[in-house]
């Protein structure tokens, strides 16, 4: 079968715009069950479980044509790693998106989620691996500096009301109050990564 039907099949398909747009870009059943599975382990305390599962759905993105999609879980694996104890492992993982981040439609989207891990790194003070997360990302991405990762400055109650209840490409559920809002404006999904349209 052919890279397209195997994608379409990854994604769950669709019926098709004019023009050949999908109307729908969801994820199958079976794996819109495998990332929640992810992330109920991540709750749970499961994190080197969580972080295997995560990558090998990065894995299966990249063979899909998700680059995106791959950098979010990578991301998210690495952190999950982290908590874990298995910094060499989380490192990595960031190596990982960072190759994928090199081939993603969208720098500058996957430049904020790389400035959003170093945050992370910082408050929790991991300035080393922060500084090395920093250094390797902007020579991935060619920039001279990563964004500030604070997210957007302004968010008004007419942009959360507009969020979906859950996110339309992996089904998961969203909280809109605690939906981070990046500069772009937009707000990504907490488990796949895509943008939440209302």
């Amino acid at each position: 079968m052919g890279r397209r039907n195997r994608a379409q099949r990854w994604m769950g398909g669709g019926p098709a715009r004019r023009g050949g747009a999908r109307r729908k870009q969801q994820l199958n059943p079976q794996v819109r069950k495998r990332l929640s599975s992810a992330h109920a382990k991540a709750e749970r305390g499961e994190h080197a479980a969580a972080a295997a599962e995560l990558e090998d759905l990065a894995g299966r993105a990249i063979n899909r044509g998700r680059e995106q999609m791959a950098v979010h879980l990578y991301l998210a694996a690495s952190r999950q790693h982290a908590q874990a104890g298995a910094q060499d492992t989380a490192m990595a993982a960031v190596h990982k998106a960072l190759a994928q981040a090199k081939n993603a439609p969208d720098r500058q989207r996957s430049a904020r989620k790389f400035a959003g891990l170093v945050t992370d790194l910082r408050a929790h003070g991991h300035e080393a691996q922060a500084d090395q997360v920093e250094a390797a990302a902007r020579e991935a991405l060619g920039v001279s500096k990563l964004p500030s990762g604070e997210g957007a400055t302004t968010v008004n109650r007419s942009q959360r009301r507009s969020l979906p209840r859950s996110c339309t490409t992996c089904g998961a559920p969203v909280d809109a109050a605690a939906a981070k809002f990046e500069d772009d404006g937009f707000a990504g999904c907490s488990y796949c990564g895509v943008n939440l349209f209302g």
